[in-house]
């Protein structure tokens, strides 16, 4: 199987990386900076790019059979690159028509799940996360179309 995965670079994208690598599959990952990725796999290819680019995205999604997105804010990216760059990939998936598999990385109180964080936990998102919280909700809102 070939996985597009975007965010590659953070966290949890780079775990999905490096399992899906492991597992012997192809994996198609698209980086602002490649090498922050630092890997090297035959299995690995590395399309440098950013997410908010509708043709880097469909480069990195040439191939396909499922898509990974764990985006995420950091300070040289604009405060809707979550929303707008799932946007971009939906969109993109739609316009090369046969992908239909897509698994999006969230944070825990965003969209369903906003009621099973604790009180405290529920002030930080009010205020010291207010943006990042509405960015990720923002993509939760714009992911739910069917493909």
């Amino acid at each position: 199987m070939k996985i597009a995965v975007f965010g590659a670079t953070g966290g949890a994208g780079r775990q999905v990386v490096e399992q899906a690598l492991a597992a012997g599959h192809q994996v198609s990952a698209l980086a602002r900076n490649p090498a922050k990725l630092a890997l090297t796999n035959d299995n690995l290819t590395i399309v440098a790019g950013n997410v908010l680019d509708a043709i880097e995205v469909e480069e990195t999604l040439q191939g396909a059979d499922a898509v990974v997105v764990s985006l995420g804010n950091t300070d040289s990216n604009p405060d809707d690159v979550v929303s707008q760059g799932t946007q971009i990939i939906i969109s993109a998936m739609q316009r090369l028509g046969r992908l239909q598999r897509i698994v999006i990385v969230s944070s825990l109180g965003v969209g369903e799940s906003r009621d099973q964080v604790p009180f405290a936990f529920k002030l930080l998102m009010k205020s010291v996360l207010k943006s990042p919280c509405k960015t990720r909700n923002a993509r939760k809102r714009s992911s739910r179309p069917a493909i």
